[in-house]
């Protein structure tokens, strides 16, 4: 999920990836004084400077809140099953296209299976909700 969180926050900011990066602050921090942890401390404060952690995680607060129950709900969809179905068509021969279209839909439904059921879960309401979509 935090893969679809920030691949939705990179498109939505127009965030560009660094084509390089500059390994030399890092290393300035590697041969100066301090503790490991000390370093470790400086090494955080670079790459979330970098990668904008503060901006990305008021993003999600603001926009992306329910994600995992959305998320959750929309692969259990007959929507969700036509577009594994589409990409298993495109990237397989057909006379494989319905064997992977199956097998792909049960591990997501064993994704949705499992959250439902973890501790920190997405709640027993989408749980309920979803149970008839994981046909």
């Amino acid at each position: 999920m935090a893969n679809l969180r920030w691949a939705i926050f990179i498109a939505a900011t127009g965030r560009k990836k660094p084509h390089n990066l500059d390994w030399a602050p890092y290393f300035e921090i590697a041969k100066g004084p301090g503790t490991f942890d000390e370093k470790l401390d400086k090494y955080a404060e670079i790459s979330e400077e970098r990668m904008g952690t503060k901006e990305f995680e008021a993003f999600c607060a603001e926009h992306l809140g329910p994600l995992e129950e959305i998320a959750w709900e929309y692969f259990g969809s007959s929507d969700a099953k036509e577009a594994v179905h589409e990409k298993v068509a495109a990237l397989f021969p057909e006379h494989e296209v319905e064997e992977f279209t199956e097998r792909f839909w049960k591990s997501i439904q064993d994704w949705r299976l499992e959250t439902a059921q973890a501790p920190s879960g997405l709640g027993s309401a989408a749980a309920a909700r979803g149970k008839e979509g994981a046909r």
